[in-house]
């Protein structure tokens, strides 16, 4: 620990007289630079060229598909689906709360766990789509079989209701 020894002063005149000085010091305008004599000289132009970085023939990209597909087919199915629907794989498996997208991404979660590979599990299902939790693939899965008009979630979407009506009388008998 550093430690700073206390100023003496003579007189009240003195202690005004140095904090007026150290104030103009620290709140003071910056000191003006000087002016330079001779202009300097002005750096040589640069040459900027853009290049695509990544250039892609069609051979490439057929092995690049191929390459997804050995490492995960649930992933190279969610973007061949996102190709066929018009959007980006990204914004699919991204944060976007954008209408297109939610419903692109609820679509392909139901597809993944009923076509695909139904023996995957919600927390892989959710971790596949960007890294969501499982109770959000559930959701996904549970609101496109009651779209479809399936069983299990026609009940669902009953249930759901029903809770959403106890919330909302409760939460009004409680307010009176």
């Amino acid at each position: 620990m550093m430690w700073v020894q206390a100023e003496r002063y003579s007189s009240a005149a003195d202690m005004k007289r140095q904090y007026a000085a150290g104030r103009a010091r620290l709140m003071g305008k910056p000191p003006r630079p000087e002016p330079k004599s001779e202009p300097e000289e002005a750096p040589p132009a640069r040459v900027i060229v853009f290049r695509d970085q990544s250039p892609k023939d069609a051979h490439v990209r057929a092995w690049e598909y191929w390459k997804a597909e050995a490492g995960s087919p649930c992933k190279a199915y969610i973007k061949r689906r996102c190709e066929e629907m018009g959007l980006a794989y990204v914004a699919v498996i991204g944060p976007s709360r954008i209408q297109k997208f939610v419903d692109a991404r609820q679509l392909l979660m139901w597809e993944v766990k009923t076509i695909i590979k139904p023996e995957i599990s919600y927390p892989e299902l959710g971790r596949l789509f960007g890294g969501r939790d499982h109770t959000s693939a559930l959701y996904s899965v549970r609101k496109v079989e009651a779209m479809n008009g399936e069983d299990r979630g026609a009940a669902w979407l009953e249930r759901k209701e029903r809770c959403a009506k106890e919330t909302h009388a409760r939460k009004k008998a409680a307010s009176q």
